[in-house]
């Protein structure tokens, strides 16, 4: 079975579906939160890193790209505030980490990642 989502709306405990518009109609991405922490799965609500710091900067297959830019900021802003991870699959690898302002600039900080041998 299908349900359409019009709308940021918790789906089972701990995942919810945020709206991030603007890439193509209808567009959304997953929030996930436990233990007081939170992870957003962007989809192709982002495409590169420096979107962080410049959520204006469209990419050329937005559908709406004034509220593609609107549905990038709130995303990077609510991140910077509350710690939490992004994940966003097209970033370099590892396409996880943190959102921070560093000297008044927003940036991506990707997670360390540890190659075992």
């Amino acid at each position: 079975m299908v349900e359409a989502v019009g709308g940021d709306r918790e789906i089972t405990a701990g995942v919810a579906m945020i709206e991030s518009f603007g890439h193509t109609p209808g567009h959304m991405s997953v929030e996930l939160r436990s233990e007081g922490r939170r992870a957003a799965l962007g989809g192709d609500v982002t495409h590169h890193p420096l979107q962080a710091a410049h959520p204006e900067w469209n990419m050329v297959a937005d559908y709406d790209k004034d509220l593609a830019a609107r549905s990038r900021q709130l995303l990077y802003e609510g991140l910077a505030a509350d710690g939490g991870l992004l994940g966003a699959g097209h970033f370099p690898r590892p396409g996880f980490g943190s959102v921070v302002v560093n000297e008044g600039v927003r940036m991506f900080v990707p997670v360390q990642v540890s190659v075992l041998g």
